[in-house]
């Protein structure tokens, strides 16, 4: 869905368009690519200090969307994230007000300085953090409209009420939260994303308690029993190189449920070669894709987390359903430079 330039219409040549960029230092461990992207950015601002563009600083997630929130209310043009994918969530669900309307008529951009890239390489972001500005500062600049899902899910276990959250990639129950949790602690800063990640999800296998879980699927009530995972996503990445092959471009309006259930021993090497891989299966057990359009999760057994976007994002009941609104996203102009993202 390309629509070019920002919904005011307004020339993003002009000197009045205003870019607010929000910057993680934390994000990807504080590593060189966070301080070359800093660096960068403030070089460009130098260069057009008269133009009123801003860049704040975070010191936790929370500030990203508080940041952004602030950005669209005071009329900026364009809002880039400038870290990794806690940040980009953080960001775009600034965009959403509190009816799941668009805030404002601004576009996200984003300066990638995370990890795990599967927000970049699903939406043609390049990776390269000079390529990203480029394309967030073009004049005119390209612009896409991105599907994202919404969920209404408890901010804590313990909580009586439900709050709404977006995310653009993949949503996760089961084994994975505690992967993200244990991911994020340490493990990917030592050995790197994949490696990291990887050799965590084989020491979650040893222990891990598969669950119950009671699911109303478009209308259709079941119980999925010996659950180690659901995958409920937007993208074919999904975290840390797995990747979900689908055909969500046949089925307009939804979004696919991946679920991993009744998992022996001897089913782990073919699962992860196909998680792994990107590669086509049969349905069956363990793993069975389908599609969906609205989805509500509960764990009658006890607390269940749910992560999304490469974060722990809260707990179980879970509704999800595609958000009616697209995401507007700053993307490099021409499809060879898209591909090569």
């Amino acid at each position: 869905m390309p629509c070019h330039g920002a919904g005011r219409g307004r020339d993003f040549g002009d000197p009045a368009v205003k870019t607010w960029f929000i910057h993680n230092p934390g994000s990807g461990s504080g590593g060189t690519k966070g301080r070359r992207a800093k660096a960068m950015v403030e070089d460009w601002l130098d260069r057009h200090a008269s133009q009123g563009h801003v860049f704040t600083t975070t010191r936790t997630l929370e500030d990203a969307e508080r940041l952004a929130i602030e950005a669209h209310e005071r009329g900026f043009d364009r809002v880039v994230a400038v870290g990794g994918d806690g940040t980009i969530n953080g960001v775009l669900n600034s965009f959403f007000g509190p009816r799941g309307e668009l805030r404002s008529s601004a576009v996200l951009g984003v300066l990638y300085t995370g990890t795990s890239p599967d927000f970049c390489r699903s939406h043609g972001i390049p990776l390269d953090v000079g390529r990203a500005l480029d394309a967030v500062v073009a004049d005119p600049p390209s612009v896409v409209g991105i599907p994202v899902a919404e969920c209404d899910l408890r901010p804590s276990p313990d909580a009586t009420f439900s709050v709404t959250r977006r995310f653009a990639c993949c949503a996760n129950i089961g084994i994975g939260p505690r992967l993200a949790a244990r991911a994020n602690a340490g493990a990917r800063h030592r050995w790197g994303d994949f490696l990291g990640t990887f050799l965590s999800l084989l020491d979650l296998l040893r222990v891990y308690e598969p669950m119950h879980l009671d699911m109303v699927q478009d209308g259709r009530a079941f119980r999925l029993d010996a659950v180690t995972n659901v995958f409920l996503g937007l993208t074919r990445h999904v975290a840390s190189g797995l990747q979900v092959a689908n055909d969500l471009d046949r089925h307009p309006g939804c979004l696919y449920k991946l679920a991993i259930s009744g998992l022996r021993i001897r089913d782990i090497p073919r699962c992860l070669a196909i998680l792994y891989g990107g590669l086509r299966f049969r349905n069956g057990r363990p793993m069975a894709l389908e599609y969906f359009r609205e989805l509500s999760v509960r764990h009658p057994g006890g607390i269940a987390e749910v992560e999304f976007d490469g974060d722990p994002a809260g707990f179980l009941p879970v509704g999800i359903r595609m958000a009616e609104q697209r995401l507007p996203l700053l993307v490099p102009g021409s499809p060879d430079a898209r591909a090569a993202a």
